[in-house]
């Protein structure tokens, strides 16, 4: 177990995972450990293996060496037990807000009534409501984003993989939804594991920045965010904040 949160239990562990294609490796003995309740962020130039190691982890692709474990139980190679979150929110457009969100539960063999009902009764947490019977045109990209988090929550409630899920929001709209992620996440218990190419999300939003090394095809850094500061509203405007930036940006210069 690593020296991070060493007294806990690990809730997703990435063990020995190994990748290459071509012979090229992407991947090579990789370990990791995601707590209950925490947020990681995966920085790394193109090439690091970020995708790679996501596809690994929800099932989508086999390592070569090494596996997936979820609550002490081996995962790897199959789908299904983690969601997995897309930079679009990929909203069925002929579908309504409410029959998008349940749709997990639709393929979980639910009836439509049940899923609906299931779906209901978090719509007002996610700060929809109003929206369920809207279209996906009809919503706001902050909005579509609150229904793609909904449905993703409702394939996974312990465990999301999310693929720069903020990217195509505007700025302002970016920092509310990443506010109110943050706040949702905490109050869920939700564990997130977050592929960005944005150092200042990644410090604003995680308790750990995992920093991948094209070059050796591993972990090259990990850094820890103090949660304390990171509740403070003036976190971004604090010099510990600028100091994370350009230690991230130190270990990042190849």
């Amino acid at each position: 177990m690593s020296i991070y949160q060493a007294d806990k239990i690990p809730i997703l562990e990435i063990k020995g995972v190994s990748k290459a294609f071509d012979g090229k490796p992407v991947l090579r003995d990789l370990n990791l450990e995601l707590f209950q309740g925490e947020i990681i962020s995966l920085l790394g130039i193109s090439g690091s293996g970020k995708t790679t190691l996501f596809n690994i982890i929800a099932g989508i692709l086999k390592p070569d060496q090494g596996g997936i474990f979820l609550n002490g139980e081996e995962i790897t190679g199959k789908t299904g037990h983690l969601a997995y979150m897309l930079q679009k929110d990929l909203l069925l457009p002929h579908l309504t807000i409410l029959d998008n969100v349940g749709l997990p539960l639709r393929i979980r063999g639910k009836s439509k009534s049940d899923s609906r009902a299931e779906a209901m009764q978090l719509i007002p947490k996610f700060g929809l409501v109003g929206y369920e019977n809207c279209y996906p045109a009809q919503l706001s990209g902050g909005m579509a984003q609150r229904a793609a988090f909904l449905r993703t929550y409702l394939f996974s409630s312990e465990i999301a993989l999310l693929d720069e899920p903020f990217s195509a929001l505007d700025a302002l709209t970016k920092d509310k939804v990443q506010s109110w992620y943050i706040e949702m996440m905490q109050e869920l218990e939700l564990s997130t594991i977050l592929i960005t190419h944005d150092i200042d999300e990644a410090v604003r939003l995680s308790d750990r920045v995992v920093i991948l090394q094209p070059q050796t095809q591993n972990i090259q850094q990990q850094i820890i965010i103090d949660p304390q500061l990171r509740k403070q509203k003036d976190f971004t405007l604090r010099p510990e904040f600028l100091e994370h930036k350009k230690q991230i940006l130190k270990y990042l210069a190849i």
